[in-house]
């Protein structure tokens, strides 16, 4: 298997690690920290944008993607989702359309931690 530190920056569909990369300075440890945190707090981040919107929570959305905002953008996502992490959006739209909104998150998020997973077993394999 080719080592990770020779792979393209861009070897995942969605997730763009180079910020990460950027700045761990070549710190496995916080590179796997980081990465851990992510698989483990956006499905219960995505848990409360559904259980919120089934309530008509419209706060608790709000707050839900605003904490899930940095582990977005470190893990590269920021650019794919920005438009629907736009918290002030949330005020301006209909129900069908957070609903919309919702289930595109999801989508990409539950790809991008299926990826970081991989990630993190690279990881766990080579260091």
């Amino acid at each position: 298997m080719e080592n990770s530190m020779n792979k393209d920056q861009n070897e995942f569909e969605l997730l763009d690690l180079s910020y990460m990369k950027q700045v761990s300075r070549g710190d496995i440890d916080y590179e796997k920290k980081v990465t851990k945190l992510f698989i483990e707090i956006i499905p219960e981040n995505l848990a409360n944008l559904q259980r919120d919107f089934e309530l008509r929570a419209y706060p608790g959305i709000k707050k839900t993607l605003h904490h899930m905002q940095s582990s977005i953008a470190v893990m590269g996502l920021d650019n794919k989702l920005a438009d629907y992490l736009d918290i002030d959006l949330y005020d301006r739209v209909n129900s069908r359309q957070v609903k919309e909104n919702i289930d595109l998150i999801a989508e990409i998020c539950n790809k991008a931690v299926e990826e970081a997973k991989q990630y993190l077993i690279e990881l766990n394999e080579n260091n």
